[in-house]
């Protein structure tokens, strides 16, 4: 019988690192070889403690932050500056693979904030998971996924969901909006009455009582939350921050886990295929 083979990951942060001490410290049908960090972070201690080398490129000083203006020319140039950054993260890739050689088969995003523009997703096409605090299988009108996004789980308290689910997805050009690999059980919302019944009040005179909004007018109705009502938007914000943080232990971080076991059955039938295939050549 054949030896299962074990699917060799690099995780890329640029935080704490929660997810990938999770994963780290609960093992199966994956090796996580390798780190990556884009500022100096507890990240790179979790690797440190867990004896895999993590590599550091400073991409605050390479790609400078986000624009905050709606220039084309300054976001063009801004994306420019990520993408020459993700291929000094690829030649670093490389060198760890001829240097140790171990392949790169699959990477983790975990707590990285910076979206993925073009080299990475390019290279890696079909190999990137990332872990969304968000119910990625919740359509709007339009038919495209209404929690994308920053604040997840703001949003799925605004449209007046019960429960929030976390979600593991492949990563392509669309934030968020690549094929889902695994969804969490659900995590119970509960915020006070008096919330509540600002929520549904809100909605209804926002016109969003019975239906759901799409993606944009969501987003414009979180913005009119907190221009006119401050208190409320500080407290539902408060609270979703809370909930965001139980969420990663009941969702996040098991979801992960199950969804790499997924990928690495799938990993495992194909290699068996392929070695079958080389067999029947011979």
């Amino acid at each position: 019988m054949q030896s299962r083979i074990s699917v060799n990951c690099v995780a890329m942060g640029s935080g704490a690192g929660s997810n990938l001490k999770f994963l780290l410290e609960n093992p199966g049908a994956f090796t996580i070889c390798a780190g990556f960090v884009d500022r100096v972070c507890r990240f790179q201690e979790i690797c440190e403690n867990h004896k895999i080398p993590c590599f550091y490129l400073d991409g605050i000083s390479v790609c400078g932050s986000h624009p905050m203006s709606s220039s084309r020319s300054d976001f063009e140039s801004y994306v420019s500056r990520v993408c020459h950054f993700e291929n000094e993260i690829i030649d670093c890739f490389e060198k760890f693979e001829s240097s140790s050689g171990v392949g790169v088969d699959l990477i983790l995003l975990a707590g990285y904030l910076r979206v993925l523009r073009g080299p990475i997703l390019k290279k890696y096409r079909g190999r990137i998971l990332n872990v969304h605090p968000g119910d990625l299988r919740l359509i709007g009108p339009d038919g495209k996924r209404l929690l994308t996004g920053l604040n997840a789980v703001l949003k799925a308290i605004i449209v007046g969901c019960e429960e929030t689910f976390s979600t593991v997805h492949f990563v392509d050009e669309e934030v968020d909006g690549g094929s889902i690999l695994a969804v969490s059980n659900a995590a119970r919302i509960e915020i006070e009455d008096s919330l509540k019944d600002f929520l549904m009040d809100f909605r209804r005179r926002q016109g969003y009582e019975n239906i759901l909004p799409t993606h944009s007018s969501l987003v414009k109705l979180t913005r009119e939350m907190r221009r006119n009502h401050p208190v409320e938007f500080a407290k539902l914000s408060e609270y979703a921050n809370l909930h965001q943080n139980l969420q990663k232990k009941l969702c996040d971080w098991p979801t992960y886990a199950r969804a790499l076991e997924i990928y690495a059955d799938a990993f495992q039938k194909t290699h068996l295929v392929q070695a079958n295939q080389q067999g029947e050549c011979l």
